[in-house]
Parts: C-alpha cells; structure tokens; sequence
C-alpha cells in the first residue's frame, strides 16, 4: 500500500454498476448507488472515530468487522481500491498481525481519503464527507 492516501490509484469497476443496469430500471439502480454510499460514509465515520479513542488496541476488534462490512458494500458496487483498502485494514487488525498501531493508523487515513475520492466519482455530491 502507498504510503500517501493522495497518491493511491482509484479503480472503480463500472462492470459491477452495468450489471444492476441489465437487471433493474434506473430508478432501482440510483436507490441502490444511494443506499451504497449512505452505507459507506457510515462505515466511514465509524472508523474514523474509533481511531481517535485514546486506548487504541483495545477497539481493534470493532474495527475490524466494520472494515469487513466496508469491503463487502464497496466491492459489490465496483469500488475497488476501497475494497482493497478496507481488506488491507481488516487484514491488519486481525491477531496476530495487529501489532503496529502506527500503521493501522495510516491505513484508517488512506481509508478515508480512498473513500471520499471514490464516493466522489460515483456521487459527487456525497464526497468530502470526513
């Protein structure tokens, strides 16, 4: 993983976004989009917070099922670098591997500014959200 959030590479799938076009009316699609970025910004904020409480290592394990739903929802809509972020922090934060807080830390940056850039391609006006 890039060491700067702002020089990761965002890849967005739109194969996974054509897909719903085949099967469902544009109406559907949008609520679907909608709804995926509503839960994206949530996990997000979830995220966030729980990397500002002051004893770290002990919200590791809430922080890694959130990861776990993040890459879900964003790999299902064709975000995949977020995916692979989110993967990254899940990765880091299941034993025995949590043990650089440093780098969880980074990580839940690159997180963020890989889901606002994401969430600004596919809905510009959901970005900037953290």
């Amino acid at each position: 993983m890039q060491n700067n959030p702002s020089e990761y590479r965002i890849i967005i799938d739109y194969s996974a976004i054509n897909n719903l076009n085949s099967i469902l009316d544009p109406q559907q699609v949008n609520e679907l989009i909608k709804d995926c970025c509503e839960e994206v910004i949530k996990r997000l904020e979830q995220i966030e917070a729980l990397s500002q409480k002051v004893e770290f290592s002990e919200v590791l394990d809430r922080i890694k099922p959130i990861a776990h739903d993040l890459k879900g929802v964003s790999g299902n809509f064709g975000l995949t670098s977020l995916s692979d972020v989110a993967c990254t922090l899940q990765n880091l934060t299941t034993p025995p591997y949590a043990k650089d807080p440093q780098l969880i830390k980074d990580t839940i940056q690159t997180l963020i500014s890989v889901g606002n850039q994401s969430l600004e391609i596919i809905a510009p006006e959901k970005s900037k959200i953290l």
